[in-house]
């Protein structure tokens, strides 16, 4: 092939460190990787998981390139140490390629209905505005300065660049907004979960401008070993002060019930299960019209089946959901 484009993560030591005996690639490019990693548990320490990353890093030549999210401290420490050339991406003006924060837009009588976001990216004298529908979240907006990062540097015409961007579509279970029972509003985040994800999802709870009930379905966060517990109870922190019910699915999300009823949150809005479709079944009791409603966890908690069970059309599934193939969906 012309270009050869490889997603490249490891979730235990060896993965990226075997990978890099092999692979020299011309361009790496690091994504945000959060202050607590996702898979850190394997590692046990940060440094280790720093190490490991950057065995990826140690095979650019001098000709090599690194292309990083700047507002992700760990990632500007991990790429701190290389001497080739780097481009920086960012919100606000320290990246080399910027973006504006993205504005959530809304449709309904009320203009209350969140339907996808716009924001603005600028390199040097470039500018350019992008628009994306049935989506929620700053992520899309990172995966965007990345990739025009790339096709500027692979000599793609700015204007080129910009359209393409345009065609970006939502992805199942990342943020993807499916219409809900009850003409509510679902925001399906079911493909997994880590604390920076968590953070970025309630960040878009936090922003939608709605008089209506904001609902959390969250379950188990895994593979964070000693962060776990502190993680869990930081999303009660957060979500207490922006959503009306809560529902946590999973041993470990029981810490988030835990410390939502000791931040004095209405005991009658929150409960834990232990199966998602349970979560559902109680979600499925208090959705009212115009609810906006977040379903989050890792994968093998399996949130998509409480997005199933509230979508309007549920007949869509298979071609709106997340992790749709037989083999996944006859696992219990």
């Amino acid at each position: 092939p012309e270009w050869l484009i490889l997603e490249i993560d490891g979730d235990k030591p060896g993965d990226i460190s075997g990978i890099s005996r092999w692979l020299s690639p011309d361009i790496v490019v690091v994504t945000a990787i959060g202050d607590i990693p996702a898979h850190i548990e394997s590692f046990g320490s940060k440094e280790f998981f720093m190490a490991e990353k950057r065995h990826i890093l140690d095979t650019l030549g001098d000709d090599g390139l690194v292309i990083y999210n700047a507002d992700d401290t760990i990632a500007t420490q991990l790429v701190s140490s290389v001497t080739c050339r780097k481009i920086s991406c960012a919100l606000g003006e320290k990246g080399d390629v910027k973006a504006t924060k993205p504005t959530i837009l809304y449709a309904g009588k009320q203009k209350d209905i969140p339907i996808g976001l716009t924001y603005d990216i600028t390199l040097g004298d470039n500018h350019g505005t992008l628009t994306h529908l049935n989506v929620l979240g700053i992520h899309v907006v990172y995966a965007s300065l990345l990739a025009i990062a790339i096709g500027i540097e692979k000599n793609i015409p700015w204007q080129d660049c910009i359209g393409l961007g345009s065609t970006l579509s939502a992805l199942p279970g990342r943020m993807k907004i499916i219409q809900g029972i009850n003409d509510s509003v679902i925001i399906d985040d079911s493909y997994n979960a880590s604390p920076l994800a968590m953070d970025q999802a309630l960040d878009v709870c936090q922003q939608i401008q709605t008089t209506h009930n904001k609902i959390l379905v969250v379950g188990d966060m895994l593979e964070l070993g000693k962060y776990s517990a502190d993680s869990h109870r930081h999303i009660a922190e957060r979500a207490k002060d922006i959503m009306q019910y809560v529902f946590c699915v999973g041993i470990r999300a029981q810490r988030i019930y835990e410390e939502l009823i000791n931040l004095g949150f209405d005991k009658e809005r929150t409960k834990v299960f232990d199966r998602a479709e349970l979560a559902g079944l109680a979600t499925k009791e208090v959705l009212g019209a115009g609810d906006i409603v977040l379903v989050k966890g890792s994968q093998a908690m399996r949130m998509e089946r409480v997005v199933e069970q509230i979508m309007r059309h549920p007949e869509d599934a298979s071609q709106l959901l997340v992790r749709q193939e037989p083999e996944w969906i006859e696992r219990d």
